[in-house]
């Protein structure tokens, strides 16, 4: 137990989960653009926590656009992710690896969505 309370807190702290998920040293399988999109909430995570709890916004576009969301599917990928806001922010202390890995999942469960994510 007390290892993995160090870990969480070294993690939420220091940003080694944001870190190691963006590089590829935490194991992760993930493509160019979900590592795009990563770096992007490292720095705009407030303002893309804004625009996702109201379904639409400029940096809920970006994020679109880092993941190369088509035209045709912008519309579900913001609907998903508003649906699912509590989910992605379950606090107010959700790191961006945290809320990263959370959208991931989503749209790996979404059929119009999950091969934007697709490693």
């Amino acid at each position: 137990m007390p290892p993995h309370v160090l870990a969480a807190t070294t993690n939420g702290t220091f940003g080694n989960q944001t870190f190691g998920m963006t590089t590829g040293t935490l194991g992760c399988q993930t493509n160019q653009s979900v590592q795009s999109m990563a770096m992007y909430m490292d720095s705009n995570i407030d303002k893309v926590a804004r625009d996702m709890s109201r379904g639409s916004g400029e940096n809920l576009d970006t994020l679109a656009v880092l993941l190369g969301v088509d035209e045709a599917d912008r519309d579900t990928f913001r609907k998903v992710l508003q649906d699912n806001f509590a989910t992605i922010f379950p606090n107010s202390d959700t790191t961006s690896g945290e809320a990263v890995d959370a959208i991931v999942a989503l749209l790996e469960q979404n059929e119009s969505l999950s091969k934007y994510v697709a490693a």
